[in-house]
């Protein structure tokens, strides 16, 4: 820990910004470098969930309980199509599925919102800048590690508030494509876990299935795209430097919902120094089983697939809840510990070069 109070911070993404609010109200004096000109520069106004199926905490009370305000634009979704692009199945659920948010630098994106939050505390960000020496690194996605991608477009749209989650290996191998509409702003992508250069072409199919399946209105559309880093090995420090977030390879690796990973490595980050807790052992009590976990969902996922996805539908179906199908594939269980090894040597085998 810093005998002078004084934090450096690499990265002011979700997971860097969360870790300065910690450390500020913890009485430390944080400045944060970001290359970037402004926080969120490399989203473009998609529309990602915050999750709510991993953990019986509700997840807006997990970030409040991180010292993280809602002061963003945050849409709960209790109600959410599922199709493979055949039969289309319908579920509304006990307490919402996820929480949609907007990413980018638009005023009520999610990484606006946490600048202002840290602004408002005193953090000090430096835009357009970076530092040899920092304490905390969450620089974001890997360049080298690069596990997922996703392609879409966002616009504007006349459509009531709207979800659907596509599974079809031949529009998104291993993946799926979703289509979201909140409040007159839509959001068209496709996830791909594996042949990753074909996201465009990917994308292409996913807009002519769903259009088949819903009556889709468009104005205005924009291209987005991006990128997501897994790994099982996550890297955790470089000298005296921390890393957290996806610097650190902490990715959902089921469907790519990363934002709770993010926001918890950067509290546990801030923790770390606070307490002088050791960050190792916080990140393997209250990450590595989610994301050995997740290694494990992903690989039952791609068996699922055989016969266009039908069995899923199938198992759907016959669940009263079924998020509880996602609680049970993404927390650490007796099977998952069975299963694991041979997950790790089908990832490894995938991402070769990765740290799986």
């Amino acid at each position: 820990m810093p005998d002078n109070g004084e934090i450096k911070i690499l990265g002011a993404g979700i997971s860097g910004l969360s870790a300065a609010i910690n450390l500020v109200r913890n009485g430390y004096r944080v400045t944060a470098f970001e290359r970037q000109p402004d926080c969120g520069r490399r989203f473009h106004g998609d529309l990602e969930g915050i999750e709510n199926w991993t953990s019986k905490a509700d997840a807006l009370e997990e970030l409040a309980s991180m010292n993280i305000k809602v002061n963003f634009a945050c849409h709960p979704f209790s109600s959410m199509w599922l199709s493979n692009g055949y039969e289309m199945l319908n579920f509304r659920f006990k307490r919402p599925l996820f929480y949609l948010v907007r990413r980018g630098d638009m005023e009520d994106s999610l990484d606006q919102g946490l600048k202002r939050q840290a602004l408002e505390l005193g953090v000090d960000i430096k835009f357009n800048s970076s530092t040899e020496e920092a304490d905390i690194i969450a620089t974001g996605p890997v360049p080298q590690r690069i596990a997922m991608v996703d392609r879409g477009i966002v616009f504007e749209t006349g459509m009531d508030d709207f979800a659907l989650a596509l599974v079809n290996d031949a529009v998104a191998p291993r993946g799926y494509s979703y289509l979201v509409v909140s409040k007159g702003y839509g959001c068209m992508a496709v996830v791909l876990f594996d042949r990753l250069a074909s996201a465009n072409v990917c994308f292409a199919k996913a807009r002519q299935v769903i259009g088949r399946l819903v009556d889709i209105d468009i104005k205005r559309e924009k291209p987005f795209g991006g990128v997501g880093t897994f790994s099982l090995q996550s890297r955790l420090s470089k000298g005296k430097s921390i890393y957290a977030g996806e610097a650190a390879g902490f990715q959902d690796c089921v469907l790519g919902f990363g934002i709770r990973y993010a926001v918890t490595s950067g509290f546990l980050s801030a923790r770390s120094i606070v307490d002088g807790d050791d960050y190792p052992a916080l990140v393997k009590e209250k990450i590595e089983p989610l994301l050995m976990a997740s290694g494990v969902a992903r690989f039952l996922w791609e068996r699922a697939g055989w016969g266009h996805y039908r069995c899923l539908l199938a198992l759907t179906k016959r669940v009263k809840e079924p998020v509880n199908i996602l609680h049970r594939a993404c927390n650490f269980s007796p099977v998952h510990g069975m299963l694991f090894p041979l997950v790790r040597f089908m990832l490894n085998r995938r991402y070769k070069g990765l740290p799986m």
